[in-house]
């Protein structure tokens, strides 16, 4: 029987990075032959483009036609979910947030089917700033997801460790997996004419990260501050929106780098900004994974990250890329000045990243992954 695989991705405020993620997996699962459904809602017009890109590539794309307010968005997502598992008879239901978890446990109970589940980040870390009911919820759903799942997916192998350290009990259900990203889309994209449109003369840092604290654009900006006080003439340009950005903005200002820092915003180019860059950055304070640092590989762009979780698992040192301590401006502003005046030093290292994540990140290679994982559990 031809393997069957559900995902369920939320989209009521449209696709965060963890949903694209399992949706990159739903892509290589389907190039490799595999029954791949999806279900979700109708997302914002601005990420429509990732359905697309599913359909184009086999995935068979179920779309909920209504998007009720939140908790109703939920129990609508689980009854549509359940009446398309009942239809499509998935032989596994695949969630990778602990939210989502109790929606995909309902359909396994019923048509008695194992869970494969993604972790996408540390449940407890990732709920400290939450309400007390999002909170209970959360830590309600982890344990669910704990106790029903048959293998537990942690997207890097440094969550994996931080996983078994604070539940020794799910110690063999972990197998580390890391997220793919659309390996063509990135490799393929071009960026003629971005750096005009964005009124850019000369070198271009990019970063794409939601404006959240633990993504560290207060230090990217405090390491444009030192490179201006250092006189080297780059742009940093940034794609992403979030909580954090009125902080930024004014942390822009009072150190005078509005001439240096583009805060962008939502951007559905993504791919276009990293093509047009010079140097690609992820300064991230806390990061499971760092799905960007692997795009800008993907793109042949020299990349400099912190060493914070995943990232040391994409990034080599001094061979795909820089690794710098994190929360550390000063060793960013260094790791960026060393690039900027170094182009053959970029074009090496752009190089091998491309090699790595040509190996390693794309939907097939992680596919491949994935499938060997999915028959440990159906062949027990």
């Amino acid at each position: 029987m031809k393997l069957t695989v559900m995902f369920i991705a939320p989209a009521r405020k449209g696709f965060t990075g963890a949903t694209i993620a399992i949706l990159n997996m739903a892509i290589g699962l389907a190039k490799l032959r595999a029954r791949v459904h999806v279900v979700t809602s109708s997302p914002p017009l601005r990420h429509l483009s990732i359905l697309e890109r599913l359909k184009k590539s086999g995935v068979n794309v179920h779309i909920l036609p209504k998007k009720p307010p939140s908790p109703i968005y939920w129990l609508y997502l689980a009854w549509g979910s359940l009446c398309i598992a009942l239809h499509v008879k998935p032989s596994i239901i695949h969630p990778h947030l602990p939210k989502v978890f109790p929606i995909a446990l309902l359909a396994s109970k019923i048509l008695r089917i194992p869970i494969i589940a993604t972790l996408e980040g540390d449940p407890i870390h990732e709920s400290l700033t939450f309400n007390l009911t999002r909170k209970a919820l959360t830590y309600a759903a982890w344990s669910l997801m704990r106790r029903y799942s048959s293998i537990i997916c942690p997207c890097s192998a440094w969550l994996a460790k931080v996983i078994a350290h604070r539940y020794p009990d799910v110690d063999d259900k972990l197998r580390p997996l890391p997220n793919p990203i659309d390996y063509e889309r990135f490799a393929k994209a071009k960026g003629e004419g971005v750096k005009e449109r964005l009124g850019i003369k000369g070198l271009m840092i990019f970063t794409a990260a939601r404006l959240d604290r633990v993504k560290g654009i207060d230090v990217l900006i405090k390491a444009a501050k030192e490179l201006k006080d250092q006189g080297l003439k780059v742009t940093f340009v940034v794609a992403g929106e979030g909580p954090h950005r009125k902080y930024l903005e004014d942390l822009i200002s009072e150190l005078g780098v509005s001439d240096y820092v583009k805060l962008l915003g939502f951007r559905d180019d993504v791919d276009k900004l990293v093509a047009a860059c010079d140097i690609a950055v992820l300064p991230s304070i806390y990061e499971p994974f760092g799905m960007p640092a692997a795009e800008a590989g993907a793109c042949q762009k020299p990349v400099i990250v912190s060493d914070a979780g995943g990232l040391k698992e994409i990034v080599i040192n001094g061979v795909t890329g820089i690794i710098v301590p994190r929360e550390d401006h000063r060793a960013l502003a260094s790791a960026i000045a060393k690039l900027a005046t170094n182009p053959e030093l970029r074009l090496r290292l752009a190089g091998l990243a491309n090699n790595r994540v040509k190996r390693n990140f794309t939907t097939k290679a992680v596919a491949l992954k994935l499938l060997k994982i999915y028959d440990e559990v159906l062949s027990k």
